[in-house]
């Protein structure tokens, strides 16, 4: 009878990863990681930056429609907008709203950076439910809102108001601004 020698394989000396190998592919799987671990962060830094600009732009249009609901309720109440302040001034100027008293103050004589230097006036914070509002609050966020109303006059000789509301906010080392314009005329 004659044996045969079975040679195993299993434990020969060319089978099997090397140091080197396992070492260049722990460096290509560290490479992947770190790839995507930087495409997460860049991720969530844009979507704050967009959920950002979306905020400060509803803010900059809420502060077009403040002005205009003040100007349709002088109306409602039958008053004439175009002789009560801010509507009247034949000055530019400020005009500062708390949000949570509906209570409005105008400014002629101040500038914007003298209101941007103290944004508690002008800031927006945090109540209870979420809410951004300007004028105090439980939480002060990195929003402020300048709403601008200035006297113009339109090509055919018609007077109105330019009202510029400006959301600025900083964002890291950067500071944004959308700023959102509407021109509000007499109606009569």
């Amino acid at each position: 009878m004659k044996f045969k020698k079975i040679k195993n394989n299993n434990f020969s000396s060319s089978s099997g990863f090397t140091i080197i190998e396992a070492m260049i592919a722990a460096v290509v799987i560290s490479i992947g990681l770190i790839g995507a671990l930087t495409l997460c962060t860049i991720s969530m830094k844009f979507g704050r930056i967009s959920l950002n600009r979306v905020i400060a732009a509803n803010l900059a249009q809420e502060g077009i429609e403040v002005i205009r609901s003040m100007r349709d309720n002088y109306w409602l109440n039958g008053d004439d907008p175009w002789v009560e302040s801010p509507f009247n001034a034949d000055e530019d100027g400020i005009v500062v709203w708390d949000t949570l008293s509906g209570d409005w103050t105008w400014d002629s004589t101040i500038s914007e950076s003298d209101y941007s230097s103290s944004l508690s006036q002008v800031g927006f914070y945090l109540d209870a439910q979420g809410r951004y509002i300007q004028g105090s609050g439980s939480s002060q966020t990195n929003f402020y809102r300048i709403i601008e109303i200035f006297s113009a006059t339109d090509s055919d000789g018609y007077p109105f108001r330019r009202v510029v509301s400006k959301v600025k906010w900083d964002e890291g080392d950067k500071f944004y601004e959308i700023q959102v314009e509407n021109w509000l005329y007499d109606w009569k």
